[in-house]
């Protein structure tokens, strides 16, 4: 009886440990991103960051991707904001800066093709971490969503702050109605966190962000196929 021989591959990558103001519902950030022009997504937009982060989904600032960094996450690969930029370097000297760092923006969303009905079922969900196996945010430290309103103004919409009482192997999941008044032909949605700016510091990590009509409050469990580790097993150009 023959045997069926193959080369195991082996995947490693560099990880880069890769902060938002006080009033915590409406913000106004220093950093406005900017999208190419005509360049925008559409429904459903839905983003597990297995191929990384999609520069045809999102404006980036300074997050860093990681397969490693996260603790138990809802799929391969995730989002870490923290005080350094994409390629590592602190954004400040000063060792107890506090301040806006990384971001995270969707390019713009036509939502205006909706249906009432359906800008009514309109939400927004993600799978957030504090942590994870980087330094967890302290209770000073915060991770914000904002949406991008009608008069171009980024209002925040949902908040967590930092604390050593938050659960760092757990990956909670929000789900957030996305209201009619906010909806417009240049949709946007941001991510961003806060915290020292001088190193690899008050880490959040993201997953799973899914945005789509006819949901509802209680949407947290749908079919879904992402993987959740990298393969081991190799065959060629297929895995197990």
């Amino acid at each position: 009886m023959a045997l069926l021989g193959w080369n195991e591959t082996v995947l490693a990558q560099v990880i880069e440990f890769g902060p938002i103001d006080r009033n915590p519902w409406i913000h106004h950030s220093t950093y406005q991103p900017q999208a190419k022009e005509n360049t925008t997504a559409t429904l459903p937009f839905w983003d597990d960051f297995s191929k990384g982060i999609q520069a045809s989904k999102w404006i980036t600032k300074g997050v860093s991707y990681t397969e490693t960094i996260g603790n138990r996450p809802p799929s391969l690969g995730t989002v870490v904001f923290n005080g350094v930029d994409s390629e590592g370097s602190p954004y400040s000297v000063q060792a107890k800066d506090q301040g806006e760092a990384d971001f995270l923006t969707s390019l713009p969303i036509d939502l205006t093709l909706s249906s009432s009905s359906s800008q009514q079922s309109t939400y927004l969900s993600f799978f957030w971490q504090a942590g994870g196996k980087a330094e967890a945010p302290d209770s000073n430290d915060l991770f914000i969503l904002q949406i991008l309103d009608p008069q171009g103004t980024w209002i925040t919409i949902w908040q967590k702050q930092g604390g050593s009482e938050l659960d760092r192997t757990r990956f909670f999941q929000e789900i957030i109605q996305i209201k009619p008044e906010w909806q417009h032909a240049s949709f946007q949605f941001r991510f961003f966190s806060s915290g020292r700016r001088s190193g690899p510091f008050d880490a959040w990590l993201l997953d799973y962000v899914y945005l789509n009509t006819r949901r509802n409050a209680t949407d947290l469990s749908y079919p879904d196929r992402a993987l959740t580790q990298v393969s081991t097993l190799r065959l060629g150009e297929f895995g197990a």
